[in-house]
């Protein structure tokens, strides 16, 4: 992966608190002036090709701190690497969290297969036991009572087509018999 590099940006709401700081002098005197020259520049750097960039906004607050907490001015290499650093950290963040939910993602994978494998084990062991512990007692007790509805039913079905077959054969003898009355 190639590094991005930092550009700094700035609101025009904090301009004038990024002018304030110690050695901010080489920026121009207003934001409508700098936002013409950055514009410049970035076309310039697209026409370029040099590098891949991203804005960073700077706020004039954090700066200070970080300036402070590193004996440094606001000058532009100081601003480039504060923004630089904002960039890095926020890259860093993002991997990191890339990673996690890769990792988290896989374990996932791997309770499922787990489950998986258990539960196939626990059917060929013994499929009454499957059913008790993916249905729990009364769901085995509905499935019980299925089962007998669906085998009276299969018994009801057969009875109807017993009787079915036997009609059919009375119908047949009694048209027989009728046919030989009329002599047919």
């Amino acid at each position: 992966m190639r590094r991005l590099t930092a550009v700094p940006v700035y609101t025009p709401k904090d301009y004038p608190y990024i002018r304030e700081l110690s050695d901010a002098d080489d920026l121009p005197a207003t934001w409508e002036e700098w936002q013409v020259l950055f514009e410049v520049s970035q076309a310039q750097w697209r026409g370029e090709r040099r590098y891949d960039y991203h804005k960073v906004r700077i706020r004039p607050d954090r700066l200070k701190v970080w300036l402070d907490s590193k004996s440094l001015s606001a000058s532009e290499d100081s601003r480039k690497l504060y923004a630089q650093e904002l960039l890095d950290l926020r890259a860093e963040r993002w991997l990191t969290a890339r990673a996690a939910e890769k990792t988290a993602r896989a374990a996932e994978e791997a309770a499922y297969a787990a489950e998986q494998e258990a539960m196939a084990k626990l059917i060929a062991q013994n499929p009454h036991a499957y059913r008790m512990a993916t249905l729990g007692r009364w769901g085995h007790r509905y499935l019980k009572k299925a089962e007998r509805q669906a085998r009276s039913s299969d018994r009801r079905q057969v009875i109807g087509i017993v009787l079915i077959a036997i009609s059919a054969t009375l119908v047949a003898q009694y048209l027989s018999m009728l046919a030989r009355w009329l002599g047919w």
